[in-house]
């Protein structure tokens, strides 16, 4: 059932969070030169909230409006159908404050502060939207382990088009949350810049599960990241994980087209599978890394075009 429905949230003012204060309330945070915090009331870092959480929604539609400062992910959709994200910036980089035009990059930044994470959703637009975040600024998730193996409520056909991601600690992606898994997603037309990690980062581990194919990332430039494009099925590998999947995750079917990473980029491009699950079946079409080493381990069919 969708009980949300027909929802539109637009303007140009701005939905702060306060996430720096709510944090030491809602779980453990990062500290910034601002906020030092020791020690916290709630010790389960995933009870945060977001700024803007949608549930069961269908037909939504957000529009220039600036969001900010979640405790946590910033803008969470989840078990929704039919959103467009259009004209956007999301901010969970700083110290708090924004919009004042200082240099946010090193003043700290919101644990986990994801920028927009589609989660088990269907026909998702999202486009003409600044990130800088604390986390990645999009991640495509759809659950972890065993519950989200059998709940198999999946993402697909989602379209992230036409956006940039600049001070973020990950760029444009997937995951690492998995487990019902993915299909059908087009990213186009990004630019990322001083990026802490990957421009583009696809990740999972063994203990998620699930199934990502079938994804387009084209027209994208990278600079100023450990790497431009990152595809990872390590993320985390050496945590406990509760309740894990019973298959391991599956990642085929990628096509990067016109993806250009340069000198500034500390690493070159990285398909990094493992033994148990190579990834499979990658055309890399006009791929540039600006002369870095790229790094293919445990992949097949990987197929290069100048």
């Amino acid at each position: 059932p969708y009980p949300l429905h027909d929802l539109m949230i637009c303007g140009r003012g701005q939905i702060n969070a306060n996430g720096f204060s709510l944090a030491y309330h809602e779980g453990a945070n990062i500290n910034t030169a601002k906020v030092i915090i020791e020690d916290y009331p709630v010790k389960d870092a995933t009870s945060r909230g977001s700024a803007i959480r949608l549930h069961n929604g269908k037909n939504i539609y957000l529009k220039d409006v600036q969001v900010a400062y979640a405790p946590g992910w910033t803008v969470h959709a989840i078990f929704c159908e039919n959103i467009t994200f259009d004209g956007m910036e999301v901010i969970s980089q700083g110290d708090g404050d924004c919009g004042q035009g200082a240099d946010i990059f090193h003043c700290g930044h919101i644990f986990n502060g994801d920028g927009i994470d589609p989660d088990s959703c269907m026909h998702v637009n999202l486009f003409d939207t600044l990130f800088t975040t604390g986390d990645d600024a999009v991640a495509i998730k759809s659950g972890r382990g065993r519950e989200g193996n059998e709940l198999d409520k999946p993402c697909g056909y989602i379209r992230v088009t036409d956006c940039s991601s600049v001070w973020s600690l990950g760029g444009f992606g997937t995951g690492s949350e998995t487990a019902a898994g993915s299909h059908d997603l087009l990213f186009q037309n990004l630019t990322v810049r001083d990026i802490l990690i990957s421009g583009i980062w696809l990740k999972t581990n063994w203990s998620r599960g699930g199934v990502t194919e079938n994804i387009i990332v084209r027209d994208v430039t990278a600079e100023k990241c450990n790497s431009p494009v990152w595809v990872f099925h390590g993320y985390s590998a050496d945590r406990p994980q509760a309740n894990p999947a019973e298959c391991p995750p599956v990642v085929r079917n990628l096509v990067f087209e016109n993806v250009h990473g340069d000198e500034t980029n500390e690493l070159g491009f990285r398909l990094e599978g493992t033994e148990e699950c190579p990834i499979k079946d990658v055309l890399l079409k006009e791929v540039t890394s600006g002369g870095k080493e790229n790094r293919i381990r445990f992949c097949e069919k990987v197929t290069v075009i100048p």
